[in-house]
């Protein structure tokens, strides 16, 4: 005899795979986690994210000269979004993060003109 699911989690995941096993979309729209447009931007953003990701590891990995510079741009992009979550909604966590956040780009870029001048790269 089969255990039926008992929380609306379970019964959304026993839904949806019954009805088709290859669509975890179905299972995230179905618990009321995500609606559907929630779920694409969440898609889209998680591609992009990924996108630079490795962008930015494989030029570092194969020491490209611009990747140090992409390396800034990306860490440091993150920083408005930091700002928006904290004034929306303060917390010691998100102030942490943040302030790690804008301590490594303090790094990255201190690290880069450190580099230009002493291995007379100025141009």
């Amino acid at each position: 005899m089969e255990k039926k699911p008992t929380t609306r989690l379970g019964r959304a995941v026993r839904a949806s795979v019954d009805r088709n096993p290859d669509t975890f979309q179905n299972l995230l729209v179905r618990a009321s986690i995500l609606n559907e447009q929630q779920l694409k931007e969440l898609s889209i953003g998680s591609f992009v994210y990924a996108g630079l990701f490795l962008t930015e590891g494989s030029a570092l990995l194969l020491r490209k000269r611009w990747a140090k510079y992409f390396a800034v741009i990306v860490t440091s992009s993150f920083v408005p979004l930091e700002v928006w979550e904290l004034v929306r909604q303060f917390s010691l966590t998100k102030m942490v993060v943040m302030a790690v956040n804008v301590a490594i780009v303090w790094y990255l870029v201190v690290r880069i003109k450190h580099d230009r001048t002493h291995l007379g790269m100025s141009s």
